[in-house]
């Protein structure tokens, strides 16, 4: 099997920027010299930090100890938890395991899994504090709360306290809220980042002109908003179609849809702001055709779809083919309403915008594990270097490649808290890419989800720790 150096190199160079030759290992170094502010400075760097940073594959890197290295950073980021994070360490020894158990690749397997819905279960307001403070590995500096505050207040208190609160509802419509260090925090931009550079080259350039189709990262805790925050370092402008903030009291007070950008944008923004959001991208798409930069847009699904309702209701088609890219992320499963396939979806952004790349985006805010659309297949490539993806039955055996089960992952790269998570998608995993040859596991394009059940035996073990003081 090749690895994504040896395949896209076939073409010797490529040129990006200003008709600049420049080959992959060099389109690399010029990303990480972009966002140089995100590496790690510390001269001995972690197994993890070695596999994300090091790595020219970010989806599994070309390496003959590529097991060995994902083995010993899971079972390092596993012995962290075990050690410094209580409620998981109670869940651990109910499971009987502990890290002396944890001796070869197979062990993997035998570590506890946390249903993605435990981190739906915070309670509200200022009791929620505690939540965050016992589900934290290790200390944190010390957060201020007034038992009047609201979720918000407490969200910008622990974010004074260098812990970046993410959230989401992904298709439950139920808040997801997830609390990351700096470190765990930037590592997650970081991977999304690169892989998403990677599997477009060699479209991105410095030169990139950019819009994002939400919030400025900074005014927001959505988990599709925080992590493009590296997108304002990796390009050379970057605009933001929505320019207020949106806030948990924003979504909890949007009501019962499912979609959490959706849910803010219409209800707290009001249909009028949205056609506003909508009347700003086209004038940023009418001043772009009238240069030369390449440019790329950054959304959810359901606001392209409203950008190509509107362009065709205003006879309006753009050509920016050879110089634009698209990247979507959520996928319709959401918008029973609006659903389309993504060939669909790929052919409308080629009709109105005259874009051929199109990449989509799986992931979640309870981990640090991307999918992201290959051009040719557009299957999902995992980023498997340091998080190792499995799939698995209802009885939570491991299924051979090619199999249909619930999707799980032990995500390494986060620190913070237990990235060992168990989620509702119902998946295919495949072995490799069966259209690209791209090394490394892929999921197959279409993803959809188990009925919500609960696993009451990991959530009341952990639930009731998460509640005390400490």
């Amino acid at each position: 099997m090749k690895g994504i150096s040896s395949l896209i190199q076939k073409k010797n160079t490529n040129t990006i920027g200003k008709g600049v030759m420049i080959s992959y290992s060099q389109y690399l170094h010029l990303f990480d010299k972009q966002v140089n502010q995100y590496l790690p400075q510390e001269k001995v760097l972690s197994t993890v930090d070695r596999i994300i940073y090091q790595s020219e594959n970010i989806f599994r890197p070309d390496r003959p100890d590529y097991e060995l290295g994902r083995f010993q950073a899971i079972k390092e980021t596993f012995t962290l938890h075990y050690t410094k994070n209580r409620p998981y360490r109670e869940l651990c020894e109910l499971n009987k395991i502990n890290p002396d158990l944890i001796n070869e690749p197979d062990d993997l397997y035998r570590i506890p899994l946390i249903p993605h819905s435990f981190f739906k279960l915070f309670p509200p307001g200022a009791d929620c504090a505690v939540w965050i403070g016992n589900i934290f590995t290790g200390p944190m500096s010390e957060v201020f709360v007034s038992k009047n505050d609201d979720i918000d207040n407490v969200i910008k208190s622990f974010e004074k306290a260098g812990v970046k609160i993410s959230c989401s509802s992904g298709t439950s419509g139920k808040i997801t809220m997830v609390p990351r260090d700096i470190t765990s925090f930037r590592r997650n931009e970081y991977i999304l980042a690169k892989s998403l550079v990677s599997m477009s080259y060699p479209f991105w350039s410095p030169e990139i002109k950019g819009l994002l189709l939400m919030p400025d990262p900074e005014s927001t805790c959505l988990n599709i908003g925080r992590v493009c925050e590296i997108f304002r370092y990796a390009v050379s402008e970057v605009k933001y179609a929505v320019d207020r903030s949106i806030t948990v009291s924003d979504i909890v007070k949007s009501g019962a849809d499912k979609n959490l950008l959706k849910q803010a944008v219409y209800s707290s923004l009001l249909n009028r702001y949205l056609s506003k959001v909508i009347q700003y991208t086209i004038r940023w798409l009418k001043t772009q055709d009238s240069l030369t930069e390449k440019i790329v847009l950054i959304g959810p699904p359901f606001l392209y779809s409203l950008l190509f309702k509107k362009l065709k209701q205003d006879g309006l088609k753009f050509d920016f083919s050879g110089r634009s890219g698209v990247i979507t992320g959520g996928g319709w499963k959401n918008e029973v309403q609006h659903e389309i396939s993504g060939a669909l979806f790929r052919e409308e952004v080629r009709s109105t915008l005259g874009c051929d790349l199109v990449l989509d985006v799986y992931g979640m805010a309870e981990g640090n594990i991307w999918g992201i659309h290959c051009p040719e297949g557009h299957y999902f490539h995992l980023t498997s270097g340091f998080a190792l993806p499995v799939v698995l039955n209802e009885d939570g055996k491991v299924l051979p490649y090619g199999k249909e089960g619930r999707f799980a992952y032990l995500d390494a790269s986060v620190t913070s808290y237990p990235a060992f998570i168990l989620t509702d998608d119902r998946v295919t995993m495949y072995e490799h890419c069966p259209v690209c040859r791209r090394p490394g596991p892929v999921l197959d394009p279409v993803i959809t989800r188990f009925s919500h059940r609960e696993h009451d035996n990991c959530i009341s073990v952990m639930q009731k720790e998460l509640t005390r003081e400490k």
